[in-house]
């Protein structure tokens, strides 16, 4: 009986030594500011991957006397991945690819839900940043594979720095969607009805280029004015602040917006045709001549 329970012990230490050292391994090759950290969370198990950035969970409540499990709808948050076939158009390249990734990642395994300081999208979904059960960042891994773009969330920008980064490491390797022709930037003058589907399709999330004229002003918002007047990219009051030093460092500039495209009612014929909103400066690149891809400089 003592040799089976040495035995016993021996196996789930040499387990748990294993494990820490898998954890370690991991966190190694992802930078620290992509790290859980101490941040408050709660465990899941996943019941659903839905598609490549959306997920439905089970959570699982953490007293002893109940073992109640809670199923939610998550948006991870940060990012965005190509869409699946609908009636209208198509599935978008890669759909597929990121749908298998996320699988992959979190299949058969819990995991740690780090829930944003606005809990909810217009969807009902939990907006959350996702961790393995070995601490591998969920957002990080899909943006550095090329399977996703970064899509800054005000004021939720916990991870933005990372996701940033994991983003940039992929264009710079032309991975997967950022050597795709689909994804390229839409040149401002090239705006037209026929590009854009309506924002009822969820497919009007675009990368344009474009060379800014001027910076506008409305009551509530400023305006990024274009040498070409299809398009304009909107930043609202509230959101001026990441903006640093501020949007006039972009007068004159070539450069490439990542956002919905929506299209612009104005009784004006001179009026700009579309819109971006865009909520945070990482959605916009300074363009790098030497590429079709726009970088920081």
């Amino acid at each position: 009986m003592s040799t089976i329970t040495a035995k016993t012990l021996l196996h789930n230490l040499t387990f748990l030594i294993f494990s820490c050292l898998n954890i370690s391994l991991y966190a190694a090759t992802q930078p620290s500011i992509c790290l859980l950290g101490k941040q408050s969370f709660f465990d899941a198990k996943v019941q659903k991957v839905i598609d490549g950035d959306t997920l439905l969970i089970k959570r699982i409540q953490p007293t002893p006397s109940s073992n109640k499990e809670e199923v939610i709808r998550v948006r991870l948050i940060g990012i965005n991945t190509p869409e699946r076939k609908n009636r209208q158009f198509p599935t978008q390249a890669y759909y597929h690819s990121a749908l298998r990734s996320l699988r992959e990642l979190i299949r058969k395994r819990h995991f740690k839900v780090k829930v944003v300081a606005r809990k909810k999208d217009r969807h009902g979904r939990l907006l959350a940043h996702i961790f393995t059960d070995s601490g591998q960042n969920v957002q990080y891994h899909l943006l550095k594979q090329g399977l996703a773009f970064n899509l800054p969330w005000p004021p939720n920008l916990s991870y933005q720095a990372c996701y940033r980064l994991a983003e940039t490491l992929a264009i710079k390797s032309r991975l997967k969607i950022w050597q795709h022709p689909y994804y390229q930037p839409i040149m401002m003058e090239d705006l037209d009805s026929a590009t854009i589907p309506a924002p009822k399709m969820n497919r009007n999330f675009r990368r344009i280029q474009g060379t800014v004229s001027s910076i506008g002003q409305s009551q509530n918002s400023r305006w990024i004015n274009f040498t070409s007047k299809k398009g304009s990219v909107r930043i609202a009051e509230d959101d001026l602040r990441y903006f640093k030093p501020s949007i006039q460092q972009f007068r004159g500039k070539t450069i490439i917006i990542t956002g919905y495209l929506l299209p612009k009612r104005s009784r004006s014929q001179s009026a700009p045709s579309f819109f971006m909103r865009i909520r945070h400066p990482h959605q916009i690149r300074t363009l790098n001549l030497q590429t079709t891809i726009g970088e920081d400089k």
